[in-house]
């Protein structure tokens, strides 16, 4: 005699219970929490990065327009801070270009972000 029950049915019976393998739709899934991020923004001068979260990075005191050129020298390269960056877990995000072509200057905003530890 045949059984009146679906197999699908007894399948169920039996994971329910607890008893076989759990197909792949039914397995805990593992909810990840939202990540949260930590921002820069650096301030790129030529190719010297000047300014990083509104902090100062040449030696000695901020610059004033008569010694600009001299303290910018004191900056780090950009593709030196990049390359300590990356390695950090930063990733570059966005660059916004403000330079003047009618003063021959390159002026950048970089915008860089990663994650943070919860």
């Amino acid at each position: 005699m045949k059984s009146s029950v679906p197999i699908a049915a007894c399948a169920l019976a039996l994971l329910l219970a607890g008893i076989g393998p759990r197909p792949s739709w039914a397995q805990d899934k593992q909810v990840s929490k939202p990540s949260t991020f930590e921002y820069q923004v650096w301030n790129v001068q030529g190719a010297h990065v000047a300014w990083i979260n509104g902090a100062w990075q040449g030696k000695g005191d901020k610059p004033d327009l008569n010694r600009q050129a001299a303290a910018l020298d004191s900056t780090p390269m950009v593709w030196d801070v990049l390359q300590k960056a990356g390695a950090a877990g930063w990733e570059l995000v966005a660059v916004v270009d403000q330079s003047d072509p009618q003063t021959n200057t390159a002026h950048y905003v970089l915008f860089l972000k990663r994650s943070k530890a919860l």
